[in-house]
């Protein structure tokens, strides 16, 4: 899929699959304060879970952004990142949204497309020993940069 970007360089995402990469996390579409959001919820100690989105994207400069909230979060330590966060598929994110963060909050990874056409991997993730993550698919956009 190619996403189609409006005249201010945004586009809306949808068709996120849900990943229990790790450990059985759990991961879980989910009503919270009326809204339905995504949900990864650690267990058994340690997890990576994510939602994942394939896109083909032209060559370019794009910022992969959205509202992530956090629930008693213990990150995992990772080269790729921690707690919770936005980042693409080989991509590293530094740290995320750790422990109580019972607002919204924006997470964002800026990445870059090489010349020609290319398969890039969208990945909203939670990296923890403990906690849960939501993420609002509503605010999940991807920004074309240039």
């Amino acid at each position: 899929m190619t996403p189609r970007f409006d005249s201010g360089g945004v586009a809306r995402l949808s068709g996120w699959s849900a990943k229990p990469d790790w450990n059985n996390s759990v991961v879980k579409a989910v009503v919270e304060d009326d809204k339905a959001v995504f949900s990864i919820e650690a267990m058994g100690g340690y997890c990576f879970g994510s939602w994942r989105l394939p896109l083909w994207l032209p060559a370019g400069r794009y910022r992969l952004e959205g509202e992530a909230k956090a629930q008693s979060i213990n990150g995992l330590p990772s080269q790729t990142g921690s707690g919770a966060g936005v980042r693409v598929l080989g991509g590293r994110r530094g740290s995320g949204v750790q422990g109580d963060c019972g607002h919204w909050t924006t997470v964002r990874h800026d990445f870059e497309v090489q010349e020609g056409c290319e398969w890039v991997e969208l990945i909203a993730e939670l990296r923890a020993f403990s906690g849960t993550a939501w993420f609002d698919p509503e605010t999940l956009r991807l920004v074309r940069l240039r």
